[in-house]
């Protein structure tokens, strides 16, 4: 969830937008988080506000809606 829907979610993290794909009908976005880069995607539908470069965003999300991996090991 971003931005106000964001609100009702017990896990959330604010971030900053520093950069964005256009990939068809999704937008790939990378954000700023304290210790790290959070990459999220959006549906490209033409409705609504898009996030822009620099925009301060809030992403919320429920523990079992997500998966982490261990970074790459060099």
């Amino acid at each position: 969830r971003i931005g106000a829907a964001a609100a009702g979610c017990a896990n959330r993290i604010a971030a900053r937008v520093t950069g964005l794909v256009f990939l068809g009908d999704r937008i790939r976005g990378f954000a700023a988080i304290p210790g790290g880069e959070l990459v999220f995607k959006l549906p490209n539908s033409g409705e609504g506000p898009r996030p822009a470069l620099g925009d301060a965003l809030d992403f919320g999300f429920h523990a079992e809606d997500c998966r982490a991996y261990p970074a790459a090991q060099e």
